[in-house]
């Protein structure tokens, strides 16, 4: 009986693909070129409508690189590529938490309806994190708010975590009373 391990040495088994090393090249242009200019090679992404999967691995790649991004890069891929009118939530959940950490709040209106008309946990909580990470708690809070009752019971009590979990807990009951009027929000538990 075989059992799952790892790959054998000297198999020479290889997941890389063409098509994952021309994706992975085009986010390294990008960031290269410091958002100064637009790669040669972006045919390759605006051509690509079948496989969703070879634009993950670009914004994966963006996000393994994320410290070396900016905002003047991330404005040009959006301009070039218009990630931030894709419709895969597999784009959005990487996409739109690199976009708030570098505040490119021109796409926050695109953001929030993607989390509010979201409710699968993978896709939205990245976003939520990612504002609360980079000092939009409130931000978070009012977008949460407004559509609390959408969400399953169990991801709206993991996004009011995140949303709350590193403020200090108040001490009493009276003095969160004070702060809302709505008993979801008690950090008491």
């Amino acid at each position: 009986m075989q059992t799952p391990g790892p790959i054998p040495a000297g198999s020479n088994i290889s997941f890389t693909t063409n098509g994952s090393i021309a994706f992975t090249d085009l986010a390294e242009s990008y960031i290269a070129l410091q958002g100064l200019a637009t790669p040669a090679n972006i045919s390759i992404y605006l051509n690509e409508k079948k496989d969703v999967n070879l634009k993950v691995v670009f914004n994966n790649r963006l996000l393994e690189r994320q410290a070396e991004m900016n905002l003047r890069i991330l404005q040009r891929i959006d301009s070039d590529l218009a990630v931030s009118s894709e419709k895969n939530p597999e784009i959005g959940q990487r996409w739109y938490p690199l976009a708030i950490s570098l505040s490119y709040e021109r796409i926050f209106p695109t953001i929030k309806a993607y989390v509010q008309s979201i409710g699968r946990q993978k896709y939205i909580l990245p976003c939520y994190t990612a504002l609360v990470k980079n000092g939009y708690r409130s931000t978070a809070f009012q977008w949460y708010d407004e559509r609390k009752t959408f969400y399953h019971p169990i991801a709206a009590s993991n996004i009011r975590k995140i949303i709350f979990s590193t403020q200090p807990k108040l001490e009493t009951y009276e003095a969160q009373m004070a702060l809302t009027d709505d008993d979801d929000y008690l950090l008491i538990e």
